[in-house]
C-alpha cells in the first residue's frame, strides 16, 4: 500500500485535472463550460486572481489560436509537398503510372474518334 509520501500532491493532481479539462474543453457541452466558468469565480482556498472567468476564457482562446495556427501550418506543409510533386504544367510528374494512365486515355479517345 502506498504511503502518503509516495502519492502525488493534491496540487499536482489538480494540475492534471486542469490540463485534462483544457484538452477536452471544446468537446464539453456549453452548459458544462458555463458552469465551470461560473464556479471559477467562487473558488476559495487559492490565491485570488482578478476576474478568473475572464482569464480562463483568454487562456482557452490562446490555446484555440495555437491549435488553429498549427493546423494551418500543417495544411500549408502538405500543400508545399503536393506542389513539389507537380511539374510545370501542374500535372503530377513523379508517378510514372499516372503518365501511362493519361496516355492510355488519350489513345482510347483517339480510337473512338473523340
Amino acid at each position: 500500500m502506498p504511503t502518503p509520501s509516495d502519492r502525488p500532491s493534491d496540487e499536482l493532481i489538480y494540475q492534471y485535472l486542469g490540463a485534462a479539462v483544457t484538452l477536452c474543453w471544446a468537446e464539453l457541452p456549453s452548459a458544462a463550460r458555463d458552469q465551470i466558468l461560473r464556479q471559477a469565480d467562487d473558488v476559495i482556498g487559492l490565491a485570488p486572481i482578478a476576474q478568473p472567468r475572464n482569464e480562463i476564457v483568454k487562456l482557452m482562446l490562446r490555446r484555440a489560436k495555437a491549435q488553429w495556427a498549427a493546423s494551418l501550418a500543417s495544411v500549408r506543409s502538405l500543400q508545399g509537398l503536393l506542389a513539389c510533386d507537380r511539374g510545370p504544367s501542374g500535372s503530377a510528374t513523379s508517378d510514372p503510372s499516372r503518365k501511362e494512365s493519361a496516355a492510355s486515355r488519350e489513345s482510347a479517345s483517339d480510337m473512338v474518334g473523340g
